[in-house]
């Protein structure tokens, strides 16, 4: 038997349990079915063809979901609110400027050096996103990335544009 379909027959068995294992995790709903799908995507990676060799495999499953559930706190704590990722959007996409060309350009040329900064993954979803408009499910597609990543990545981005116009500002 295959790696892939090792995986495959572990992960049916167990997808239900891993989405609870996730919201129990703080995952929210939503969010678990992507979570379960990146543990699945992770042990075809991570194996390769040595799945038979695992001895345990529902144990291992949940050692890689446990890790991911691990990722995912720290992602979220290092998240901006909610508010922030608005008002920042909102920055980036904003026509209309009330502060005058000039606070616009510094604005934009600290958001150009934050993204500039930023890995080639995170910076090319960042330019996919709000340059090219796309979603999250179409840049997943694109980049054939989970879409839970794709959230990361944009949540990384944006709070590196947030750190950088706070910086900007900070007396």
């Amino acid at each position: 038997m295959n790696s892939q379909r090792i995986w495959e027959k572990s992960f049916d068995l167990r997808r239900r349990l891993l989405r609870g294992f996730f919201v129990r995790r703080g995952a929210a709903h939503a969010d678990a079915e992507d979570l379960a799908q990146e543990v699945y995507l992770r042990l075809l990676r991570t194996t390769g063809e040595h799945a038979a060799a695992i001895e345990n495999p529902e144990a291992y499953l949940f050692t890689v979901a446990a890790n991911l559930a691990r990722e995912q706190a720290r992602t979220r704590a290092a998240l901006p609110a909610l508010d922030d990722v608005d008002l920042l959007a909102e920055v980036l996409e904003s026509e209309q400027d009330i502060e005058g060309e000039f606070e616009r350009a510094q604005r934009w040329s600290a958001i150009s050096a934050a993204i500039a900064r930023l890995p080639l993954t995170t910076r090319r979803v960042m330019e996919l996103h709000y340059r090219e408009g796309l979603d999250c499910m179409r840049i997943s597609t694109q980049l054939d990335v989970s879409v839970h990543m794709i959230r990361k990545h944009v949540g990384k981005g944006l709070a590196a544009c947030r750190s950088a116009l706070d910086s900007r500002d900070a007396p």
